[in-house]
């Protein structure tokens, strides 16, 4: 997780706050939020936000193992670069979606979609209740 002045300077870049909308928590999660207006009149970064949030699920995902053996391609020390987030990318009818299952090894298992009025979805298979907390860091 950044830290939290690295959050701040990122929030800030962002132009972006979230307000919580529903939570479900479980195996299949599903955090909604909404994205709030800003004071300033700058256009939030949909992107930037999409771009975070995903590097968060690459960077806290578990390595998939066979027999307590991580899978070939797995690297503890990886980070999640533009180019993967632009493979993840998709542009779908009235929202923006990066899509992640198995990336490199590790098991992300999560969807990140934010809509044309600002809606802002986190889906995750067997995470718990990480979005939760990404959200909570994010809108401390």
């Amino acid at each position: 997780m950044p830290s939290t002045s690295a959050l701040e300077l990122l929030k800030q870049g962002l132009n972006c706050d979230l307000e919580l909308v529903n939570w479900k928590p479980g195996f299949e999660s599903e955090l909604v939020a909404h994205m709030a207006e800003t004071r300033d009149g700058r256009e939030p970064s949909a992107v930037g936000l999409l771009f975070l949030w995903s590097s968060l699920a690459f960077l806290e995902a578990h390595a998939i193992s066979h027999e307590g053996i991580p899978a070939q391609d797995y690297q503890s020390e990886d980070g999640w670069s533009s180019l993967d987030f632009l493979e993840n990318l998709s542009w779908e009818v009235d929202r923006l979606r990066v899509q992640m299952n198995v990336v490199r090894g590790r098991q992300v298992t999560t969807e990140i979609s934010i809509s044309r009025e600002g809606l802002f979805v986190v889906r995750t298979r067997g995470r718990g209740d990480s979005p939760l907390r990404w959200f909570e860091s994010f809108s401390d």
